[in-house]
């Protein structure tokens, strides 16, 4: 069977995915990621789960993430947005089997609040430690204190 064509976007995040961070990632001066972690924020499961990605990454995070899709991306048409959609056929392939394979710590973050990623329940996966924010926009997510927080506390664990 033909492995299926991945699109642009999805490319580019496992594209970033595979980029191992040399230095702390730092959101402050008061607050970093230790080098010691290979910090991965929000790419989609398929470089770990498809091209071998769990021996490279040791913690995964998803911050409002369509996992299991999203039906805000019925509204557009392009490759990206029809991988997106609930149900499709990538994200069913993806979805198949466990969903956090191999040995990387997994985490999600979603808000209930978040008009972006419908339904809520898109973001969790079987296996991870999902978190339920506080009512923050989908934006928000990537520059909540709290959430920042203990997305590093859970990379550098």
């Amino acid at each position: 069977m033909k492995r299926p064509l991945v699109s642009a976007a999805v490319a580019a995040a496992t594209a970033l995915l595979a980029v191992q961070a040399s230095g702390p990632a730092q959101a402050s001066s008061s607050s970093s990621f230790r080098s010691t972690s290979n910090p991965i924020l929000f790419v989609h499961g398929y470089y770990l789960k498809n091209l071998a990605g769990t021996s490279k990454v040791d913690a995964w995070v998803s911050l409002g993430g369509p996992n299991h899709g999203t039906d805000s991306a019925n509204s557009c048409f392009d490759t990206s947005c029809t991988e997106m959609r609930i149900g499709s056929n990538f994200l069913a392939a993806l979805d198949s089997g466990d969903e956090t394979p191999g040995s990387p710590r997994y985490a999600t973050w979603w808000s209930p609040c978040d008009t972006v990623i419908n339904p809520d329940s898109s973001v969790s996966l079987s296996g991870a430690t999902n978190t339920q924010t506080t009512c923050l926009s989908h934006t928000d997510l990537l520059i909540d204190a709290t959430v920042y927080a203990q997305t590093r506390d859970m990379v550098n664990r």
